[in-house]
């Protein structure tokens, strides 16, 4: 699927839409929200292993993985068309 980046936020515009990222940290967030008026699921995984589902709704910080080391990981998050996502930050 595809993401169109606007002026603050990334939106996906299709069916099953992968955003890839590699990222260093044992916790992951992101703040994100659904477009439509109600919450949809986000399928997470790590290294091409599924970890978790997230529900999305309202626009808030989403911790997207807790992993136990502190190395670099790839992460796809899954979601379909109307996901908002504003920013990511690694701890």
């Amino acid at each position: 699927g595809k993401w169109v980046q606007n002026k603050e936020f990334i939106k996906s515009i299709g069916k099953e839409n992968s955003l890839t990222l590699l990222a260093k940290g044992k916790i992951i967030n992101f703040v994100a929200e659904s477009l439509t008026k109600s919450s949809m699921k986000i399928h997470i995984k790590s290294n091409g292993n599924y970890i978790k589902n997230i529900t999305i709704d309202k626009p808030q910080l989403y911790e997207i993985a807790k992993l136990n080391k502190n190395k670099q990981n790839k992460l796809t998050l899954v979601a379909n068309k109307n996901l908002a996502v504003y920013s990511f930050s690694f701890q």
